[in-house]
Parts: structure tokens; sequence; C-alpha cells
């Protein structure tokens, strides 16, 4: 719909590396998921969780950054000068969203975090996705500020009110990122950089028609996504379970799969649902657990005087 001969395509709508067809598609699949299949076990809204590994988020990351640049600048389809302003976009926008999450948190928490880092560099890549071969560098240093500044406040704040389960923000990084850069696209975008595209945005004097074709595309895309993931939920769930049983979730899905667990951090942690367990039984039955705590001391007691 968006590129080739597609019907938004025809309406004028540019993306330049997916940030409808992969970043805003993505992003709703995952919010509407999170709602059907509802909040992990123990999960506790507006609780900040633990990391898994900070060094492996950190090689992600990095790993991501890196491959970036094949699907943005290759996306021109050729070395030229339009692949290298995509790379040059890329980083503007990325290193300005990192930087923007990092000071966001710095001023509100009081310290800047590695997780934190991770999550602005990826809002900066998806963010500038959709227009990275249209914009110039000062539109990309204003796209990856407005796409960590969007994400930031929808993860700290807008989803704990929500009440969805999204473990790894992927609504909250792609969804909104890939939203905000798509609509941004209209405001930014610059024949002068790239003169495929028929008109400029509306900060280069293209007036307000790239940017309400952006806006009715990015519109389009969430409620075409949430209608069709919702359908195709509601068939699956005829036939085949949408979610796994307490004991298997509470065990690691690694282990319900393949019968074998990451590593002992998972095993750690079944123990640690273990003893929860066992503390709600003991304290259920709380004044007969006692009565025979008591006559076990009693009965210790007398047997060590005699």
């Amino acid at each position: 719909m968006v590129w080739a001969n597609g019907f938004l395509a025809k309406m004028g709508v540019i993306d330049f590396a997916g940030g409808t067809v992969v970043h805003i598609d993505a992003g709703v699949t995952a919010l509407v998921l999170a709602y059907f299949l509802g909040p992990r076990i123990g999960y506790r809204k507006g609780k900040q969780e633990g990391h898994y590994s900070l060094p492996w988020a950190l090689l992600g990351t990095t790993i991501l950054w890196i491959g970036w640049y094949g699907f943005n600048a290759g996306s021109a389809l050729a070395a030229n000068q339009i692949a290298v302003q995509a790379v040059l976009t890329t980083t503007v926008a990325t290193a300005c969203s990192m930087i923007t999450w990092m000071l966001i948190e710095m001023s509100l928490k009081g310290k800047a975090t590695l997780a934190g880092i991770c999550n602005g560099t990826l809002c900066g890549l998806v963010g500038i996705t959709p227009a990275t071969g249209y914009v110039t560098v000062a539109g990309s240093f204003w796209i990856g500020i407005l796409a960590a500044v969007a994400s930031y406040f929808f993860v700290n704040f807008l989803k704990a009110r929500i009440g969805i389960d999204d473990a790894l923000d992927a609504f909250g990084c792609h969804g909104v990122c890939g939203i905000v850069g798509s609509i941004l696209t209209g405001l930014f975008a610059s024949r002068a950089v790239n003169s495929s595209i028929s008109i400029n945005g509306l900060f280069y004097g293209g007036g307000f028609k790239l940017f309400a074709v952006q806006l009715f595309a990015t519109l389009f895309s969430v409620i075409f996504t949430a209608l069709i993931c919702f359908l195709i939920i509601k068939f699956l769930k005829l036939f085949m379970k949408m979610r796994v049983d307490v004991k298997e979730e509470q065990k690691g899905l690694d282990f319900g799969e393949h019968g074998e667990n990451v590593d002992y951090v998972i095993s750690l942690t079944l123990e640690a649902y273990q003893f929860e367990d066992q503390k709600k039984e003991f304290f259920q039955d709380e004044p007969n657990n006692l009565k025979e705590v008591s006559k076990n001391s009693k009965d210790t007691l007398n047997s060590t005087i005699s």
C-alpha cells in the first residue's frame, strides 16, 4: 500500500525505509497481542523491572545500530548521494535521540542508565527510518529529539496508566517512534535532498499537503493493523491456546519448549516462585501451622531438659 503502486503511494505518501510498513505495524501488533494475552504472572503496573543482562542489551543495541545502515542506506537501492544522506541522517538522529533520553533521565531521575541509553538509541533509529532519505541533517536532528521525548513519556508514564504489559516496549519504542517519524516526514521532507518526491514538507515551503497525507497514512496504518490483528487473533483462538499455562510460564518458555534453561538465573527465578507459593500456603493456614511450630518447640525443649 505504501510502496510501488499501492493506494497510499498514489496519494503521495512517502516512507523511505519502512516506518509505516515495519515499525508502526510491528508496534501496533505488539500492543494488540499484549492486550489479548494479558499481563505476566507477578506483573505490577508502574513497577520498575530489572533487566536480564545489560551487557547483552548493549551488544544488541550496537549490532542494531550497525545493521540499521544496511536497510536505511540500502533502501536507496544504489551507492549514490541518497544512500550517503541516509547514512548521515541515521547517525545524527540516533545520536540525538540517545543523548535526549539520557538528559531526560538525568533531569527527572538524577542519573542516566545504560538501559535508557539503549532505548534512546533504538528510538532514534526507528524515528528516522521513514524520513532518512528525504530530510536534511537539521531535520534528522529534530526527529531524533522528538522521537526520544515521545517514547520516554509513553514508556515511563502512559504505559502504566493503560495497564498493558508490553515487556520489551515494542509499542513504546517501535510503535510510538514509527508514528512520530512518519508524521514528521511530512514536516521535514525536502526535494533538495531527494528530487523524487513531488512536494516539500511543511517546514520547507510545501504547505500542508504532504503533512496531511502523512498524517492520514499513519492513522490508517494504526487502525488497519489493529483491525487485522484483532481478526487473526480471534480466529486463532478458535483452534489454539494463545498463552502458555501458569506452570510453564513460571518455569520459563525455554524449559517448556526445549527442556533446558538459558542459565542459572532462570532456575533461581523458579525457586523464588516456589518459595512464594509455599509462603502463601503457610500463612493461609497460619493458626494450625503456628500451633505445630509451638508444639515442636516445646517437645524439643522438654527432651533437652530431660
